[in-house]
């Protein structure tokens, strides 16, 4: 038999829908009465998801303010690694008080280097057999793969925004 821990899923790829899909199994949790710890990295717009959970009193919703992530040659970079290393520190903090965590680009937080991924699955380990956690990003690393008990890649077919067409409030975000 093996060992109790948490578990882990994984929504990588180019396509749409992998923080959706994170964001279904929240639903899940809420239906159990479960807390959701929500931790939005590389993200800044507010979005109607974000915006019908936090009327969840059992919902924790935290994110930096630095958005998408320059280039590690551009001057804001600096800043932007501090933020995430220290939203990061802050999921790490809260995880205990929780029994779902979702690490929101997580994925591309360790692959543009903002958060050590040997810190991230180190996380992951420490976190009880009670709890669950869902990484979601484009890139992900082979440690949060060999992490991850359950892994999906999404593809993208085809995408609007290569027409030109803006993201749509409610559709996108």
């Amino acid at each position: 038999m093996t060992k109790q821990r948490a578990r882990i899923f994984l929504f990588t790829g180019q396509g749409k829908g992998k923080t959706t899909a994170a964001l279904g199994m929240a639903l899940r949790f809420l239906a159990r009465d479960r807390k959701v710890l929500l931790v939005r990295f590389c993200k800044n717009r507010p979005s109607g998801e974000t915006a019908a959970l936090e009327r969840f009193p059992t919902v924790r919703i935290i994110g930096s303010s630095h958005g998408m992530t320059p280039d590690r040659s551009h001057p804001g970079f600096p800043d932007h690694a501090a933020a995430a290393k220290t939203l990061f520190a802050a999921a790490v903090e809260l995880a205990p008080g929780f029994d779902f965590l979702i690490l929101d680009e997580i994925c591309c937080a360790t692959a543009r280097g903002l958060v050590d991924e040997k810190a991230v699955t180190a996380f992951l380990d420490s976190l009880r057999p009670d709890q669950a956690a869902a990484l979601t990003g484009r890139d992900a690393g082979l440690a949060l793969l060999a992490a991850a008990d359950t892994a999906s890649e999404t593809l993208c077919l085809k995408h609007a925004y290569a027409r030109g067409v803006d993201a749509q409030e409610g559709a996108e975000y």
